[in-house]
């Protein structure tokens, strides 16, 4: 089952600090309202909501989009997929791999019969056209970009441009840690490598477009 990770309005959220909009009245209670609307919404839909509680420290948030070539991506949707690791959906009928992993997008039963190469980058495609999107209507100032390959070249310098986003401290405990090489995720199914997508070369260069 696809879960939902959400955190409760914060009780200062009328406190919340804003640097790219004039501060204007925050109901706090329709605030929650529109939360538990959005919670509701999920779990209608299927989705399993975990709601943590309220935290009066953190009464708003800003957003890092994590941008990367969308060629090694695919690849490692794909190898997710064939792992059987990262099922969202069980036994979903008319469906001819039974499960589905990672992201369901409108549309999907489209896809039967595609690869999973062809699966995955209309996930990745899906996804990051809806970031977009939402990018797109979000106050400027309230988001930043940042390069995969940046990031692993040089985490301290982007993550001191997020920490300057976020308005977050900056102490000796983070500075060893983005100065030393950043560790593998725990989903990592194997070592990255530069080349490791062009096994699907041939199928993603007829997706997308060339570059």
């Amino acid at each position: 089952m696809l879960q939902a990770l959400t955190r409760q309005v914060s009780p200062n959220f009328a406190e919340c600090e804003l640097t790219f909009l004039e501060r204007q009245p925050i109901d706090l209670a329709k605030a929650i309202a529109q939360h538990r609307a959005y919670e509701a919404c999920l779990s209608a839909l299927g989705v399993q909501v975990i709601s943590l509680p309220a935290d009066p420290s953190f009464p708003d948030a800003v957003f890092v989009h994590l941008v990367r070539d969308p060629r090694p991506t695919i690849s490692s949707l794909v190898e997710g997929w064939r792992s059987r690791r990262f099922l969202a959906y069980r036994g979903m009928p008319g469906w001819p791999y039974r499960d589905w992993s990672f992201l369901l997008p409108p549309g999907w039963p489209a896809l039967a019969g595609c690869s999973l190469v062809e699966i995955a980058a209309h996930q990745w495609q899906v996804a990051n056209a809806t970031i977009e999107d939402d990018l797109r209507a979000a106050p400027p100032g309230s988001f930043c970009k940042v390069d995969y390959d940046d990031l692993v070249r040089d985490p301290r310098e982007i993550m001191h441009r997020i920490a300057a986003l976020a308005r977050l401290g900056w102490d000796d405990e983070v500075e060893a840690a983005v100065s030393a090489a950043l560790p593998l995720s725990r989903v990592t199914l194997s070592a990255p490598a530069p080349h490791k997508w062009w096994q699907h070369e041939a199928q993603l260069a007829a997706l997308l477009p060339q570059r």
